[in-house]
């Protein structure tokens, strides 16, 4: 396969996961209008973020994860710190993906739109038994599941379109604009597969850029269709795990995005545990497959958080710190790098600085509307 080809699969892999289901019901909250101009806003950012984050790794002769990366440029406190975002973020994204898997397959399979805590455990099951075959299972998987997601997109949109009403796509609710901005984020973390795509293209990495930038205008156009779809034809009465009001074939989407997100993520913990800080291949699978399970088991029987407040909190934890994070690690690389990169980012006085505030401001005001 086109290496190109492998590395975007594995980015939109990674990144469309969740967001194909939460998304559409944050945007019911305020409106199609307001939440695709914030998820292009942040979007735009956040691949430039990425796009950071690539030349961090293409100066870097070194092979990392995220916080091996971390720990070269920001020392042994920006290692802890980068380490706990990533731990924090991918248990959240894994739980949240057995959360609305049992949801998903439940109805798909049962015809009910409750959590049914025995299909998440069939595709926790599933998923783990994928990701110890290793990384070829994987890679195979994310193909397969990208391919299928955009193909039966095409066919759903063809049949859902004239189901859209105006008035639906009209509503705009602008007290609500930070309602969002949490699942938003969350949507578009992708970050920690980027050393595995780098791995993919080989000794010189002269399509990574291209590669960031097609994956991401893939994710946030699928994103935009998805949620104009379901909001077009719904309104503003749409459940968390959005997909399950639209039938079995559209849930069938949202089981196989987040298939192929569950496995990116898994693995990318894996790699971090094995190459920033030695642990033996079976342990790091051990320890990634049995905490989701654990906390799935915990939540399902407790009902302590719910699909959604799991992507704010996580997106706005997680993907906050590592966006801030990153955007250090950019500045150092640059003068620390041991390693002629591909392409490099243009070094825009106060950008950095903007955005990283930005961040904070996002998170602050998202954890304020959460806590009133």
């Amino acid at each position: 396969m086109n290496k190109t080809m492998l590395t975007i699969t594995t980015l939109v892999g990674t990144i469309m996961g969740a967001g194909f289901l939460g998304l559409p019901y944050v945007a019911g909250q305020t409106g199609i209008k307001i939440a695709l101009f914030e998820l292009l806003i942040i979007g735009t950012i956040m691949t430039f973020v990425m796009l950071g984050l690539g030349e961090v790794i293409l100066r870097t002769k070194e092979k990392h994860q995220l916080a091996g990366y971390a720990e070269r440029y920001l020392g042994k406190t920006g290692k802890r710190l980068m380490a706990a975002s990533m731990v924090i973020g991918i248990y959240a994204a894994l739980l949240a993906y057995l959360i609305a898997e049992s949801q998903s397959l439940s109805f798909i399979i049962e015809g009910g739109f409750n959590q049914n805590i025995r299909w998440g455990i069939v595709f926790w099951a599933l998923v783990s038994i994928i990701t110890y075959g290793g990384i070829k299972s994987v890679k195979k998987a994310e193909f397969i599941g990208v391919a299928l997601v955009l193909a039966t997109l095409g066919i759903i949109t063809i049949i859902a379109f004239p189901e859209i009403k105006a008035e639906n796509l009209a509503y705009t609710n602008a007290t609500n604009w930070i309602a969002p901005l949490g699942v938003i984020i969350f949507s578009l973390l992708g970050y920690s597969a980027l050393p595995e795509a780098r791995e993919l293209q080989g000794p010189h990495a002269k399509t990574l850029r291209k590669s960031i930038i097609s994956a991401y205008l893939i994710v946030i156009i699928v994103y935009s269709i998805v949620t104009a779809l379901v909001i077009g034809a719904l309104g503003t009465r749409i459940p968390e795990v959005a997909t399950l009001v639209l039938g079995r074939k559209f849930a069938a989407i949202g089981v196989i995005t987040m298939l192929t997100a569950y496995l990116a993520l898994a693995t990318a913990l894996i790699d971090m545990l094995r190459y920033d800080y030695g642990w033996h291949r079976k342990q790091a699978w051990a320890l990634t497959s049995s905490v989701p399970i654990a906390l799935f088991a915990l939540v399902s029987l407790t009902h302590l958080a719910s699909f959604t407040l799991i992507l704010e909190i996580g997106g706005l934890v997680s993907g906050g710190l590592t966006i801030i994070m990153i955007l250090l690690m950019v500045k150092k690389a640059k003068e620390k790098g041991n390693r002629k990169p591909e392409y490099q980012l243009p070094n825009i006085p106060g950008l950095r600085i903007l955005l990283t505030i930005a961040f904070i401001a996002i998170t602050v005001l998202e954890l304020y509307a959460l806590t009133t």
